[in-house]
């Protein structure tokens, strides 16, 4: 895809472009000057309330629904949600990663400097580079093999800035596509799981940000002698965060507001009628997966099929460039020059406030595409992270998305429109 521009889609300023101070030093002025100032006081305690309130009702535990600002979406609610993953695409068998640690680098002292300022220390060091080695066909990686006696006791800030550190080369699997969760959903997250194993979880896990991520499924598994317990422990672990948004519809809505807002790209026919039809009822809450078109109402919240002869599934592009499909997808995003294609004839930068349907798009500072999805309302997009069978897709965050996609430097975020 083309370099998206480096200027923000959204900008923010003054509405009058400018600002002045006048002061006469009156009697008048005075108390005038004095009642500004007690108003500004219970403005300023009452805007601490409302921000530590709304803090409060986003940060409710798991399965409490929280409502999110209003906009020209409307008034949206928000309940977190864990979505399992089929027991047909699970296996005791399985594995995460192959147990190496893959560092790109010329030099074994390259590497221990690496390490180093991920804070081991030097006998640490010394014992986690002793097998270092050439990776075969590779020349530009070298490999080591940590014991796990050595990941155990690892610290976890010390795990968290190695474990982010070998995030940036895809070789890391158990990095780069680990398990994950966060503060909010961990106890749901790990219930149904043995107690001593499930401390053991807690024990391993590293951070980005808020969310907390899990690679050391092996270690894990190698302690486990049961199948029954091993695909338990996969079932818990593997399921991915989500949503349910539903849009409050009241008797006096605003429907043509709302219809020209999820009615994008010429669907407003299709949606009036019901909007409109729950207004005149007295109103209700609707699921918003009501409001989107089919392409992505048929796939939210599912896990994709393997493409035709691969072990893959669809990717982000080909879901993100589906978004408004009529009929069946298009398969040419399949391919990065089909999806180059399209992104070229159908797009273009979005200018203002973010619309439903535009694209999200996450780029290298070089230009490199790295992920794309598609934008709903507020923060929140519809996505599905990756080509593996084992992602669904899903609504999430835009916070929580990127969690899926590190950059270092961070990665830039791009809107972008289909044309009418």
């Amino acid at each position: 895809m083309p370099q998206p521009t480096n200027h923000a889609p959204v900008s923010v300023r003054s509405l009058s472009g400018r600002s002045y101070l006048l002061l006469r030093l009156s009697r008048r002025f005075l108390v005038r000057a004095l009642a500004v100032a007690t108003a500004g006081a219970v403005i300023a305690l009452a805007a601490v309330w409302f921000i530590q309130s709304l803090k409060a009702t986003v940060q409710n535990p798991f399965g409490s629904d929280y409502v999110l600002p209003a906009g020209p979406w409307g008034e949206l609610s928000v309940l977190p949600i864990l979505v399992g993953t089929p027991k047909e695409k699970i296996s005791a068998t399985a594995r995460l990663g192959d147990g190496n640690w893959y560092f790109r680098a010329d030099s074994g002292e390259r590497v221990a400097a690496m390490l180093r300022d991920c804070g081991l220390g030097e006998a640490e060091v010394l014992q986690a580079a002793n097998n270092l080695r050439a990776v075969a066909g590779r020349p530009e990686f070298l490999a080591a093999t940590p014991s796990a006696p050595f990941i155990t006791a690892l610290q976890p800030e010390v795990r968290s800035r190695i474990y982010g550190l070998l995030s940036r080369w895809p070789e890391n699997k158990a990095q780069t596509q680990p398990f994950h969760t966060s503060e909010e959903f961990v106890e749901k997250w790990l219930a149904g799981i043995p107690a001593d194993t499930a401390e053991q979880i807690r024990s391993l896990l590293w951070r980005r940000g808020t969310t907390l991520l899990f690679s050391d499924y092996n270690i894990v598994a190698d302690r486990i002698s049961s199948p029954q317990e091993k695909l338990a422990v996969l079932e818990a672990i593997s399921r991915k965060p989500s949503m349910i948004l539903k849009l409050r519809v009241g008797s006096r809505a605003d429907v043509g507001a709302l219809v020209r807002y999820w009615g994008a790209q010429g669907r407003a026919e299709k949606i009036h009628p019901l909007l409109d039809s729950l207004a005149r009822s007295g109103g209700a809450n609707l699921d918003v997966s009501n409001l989107l078109p089919a392409f992505a109402r048929q796939r939210l919240y599912r896990y994709p099929d393997p493409l035709p002869g691969s072990e893959l599934g669809p990717d982000c592009h080909f879901t993100s460039l589906n978004f408004f499909a009529v009929g069946p997808p298009d398969t040419r995003p399949h391919d990065p020059l089909g999806a180059e294609a399209i992104f070229k004839e159908q797009y273009v930068e979005a200018r203002g406030e973010p619309q439903f349907g535009d694209l999200v798009v996450l780029t290298t500072p070089e230009g490199d595409t790295v992920h794309s999805a598609v934008h709903i309302a507020a923060n929140i997009v519809f996505t599905k992270n990756g080509m593996g069978l084992s992602m669904p897709w899903v609504f999430s965050t835009l916070e929580q998305m990127l969690i899926y996609y590190p950059g270092d430097p961070h990665l830039q975020v791009s809107y972008y429109r289909k044309r009418p």
